[in-house]
């Protein structure tokens, strides 16, 4: 297994934190709430899967987000939460590029273009390790390829991984995403795959990310297992 510097402080981190959030986790993993809707709120835009003792998330409003009317959401609902998606950009991101300003035009982009209700992703990981919340978890992601996102959440890296290299700390955030994700959905280690794995029309989430992902679902798996009460 490839290993990259971003892991001991990944490890470090779930160490120091398992019995903190433990308990704090045990409240979104209430058998009495249905699976798709458990529920920890990370601020707006976020839909119910952690706490910010782990993960800043910046919400949808925060960069700026206009949401959809409702109505244009109903026919894209989830269901269940059924496995985590890895995406890369798919274009070369610059160092010190405007993140919300950005998300903004993809906005503007899938509306205008697609006719999607809103960004396809629910997660976008910057290469300084901030996460930012897309589209509102309960609702079906979008893809330019042919496979059902029904039940998947999508999660996206900044960058185009043919090209460029995924950083640690983007690494390592994503890890504690996904890793959180898994355990307030009840998700094992093969539900997290990349894009590829769904389609054979794309290359995402490109080579680079690719040659660490066992690492990337290991690491998310050892988040996992801290948050789980045992």
């Amino acid at each position: 297994m490839k290993r990259g510097p971003w892991l001991p402080g990944l490890v470090g981190l779930c160490r120091s934190c398992s019995a903190l959030l433990a308990g704090l986790t045990a409240l979104a993993l209430d058998p009495a709430l249905p699976r798709a809707w458990a529920q920890v709120d990370m601020g707006p835009g976020a839909y119910a899967m952690s706490t910010p003792l782990v993960l800043n998330i910046i919400g949808a409003e925060q960069w700026g987000s206009e949401p959809p009317p409702q109505a244009a959401y109903r026919s894209r609902e989830h269901g269940v939460i059924t496995g985590l998606t890895v995406h890369h950009q798919g274009e070369t991101w610059q160092a010190g590029a405007d993140v919300a300003a950005y998300l903004r035009r993809l906005q503007q982009w899938s509306r205008r273009e697609r006719a999607w209700v809103d960004v396809p992703y629910h997660y976008i990981v910057s290469p300084e390790g901030q996460v930012y919340a897309g589209r509102g978890l309960q609702w079906a992601g979008d893809s330019n390829t042919d496979y059902d996102t029904a039940g998947q959440v999508q999660v996206m890296l900044l960058g185009n991984f043919e090209h460029q290299q995924p950083s640690a700390a983007q690494l390592q955030a994503t890890a504690q995403l996904l890793g959180q994700l898994m355990a307030v959905y009840g998700l094992a280690p093969q539900h997290i795959v990349g894009h590829r794995h769904h389609s054979n029309q794309t290359v995402c989430p490109g080579a680079h990310l690719m040659s660490v992902f066992e690492d990337l679902r290991a690491q998310a798996t050892a988040m996992r297992a801290t948050l789980v009460p045992r």
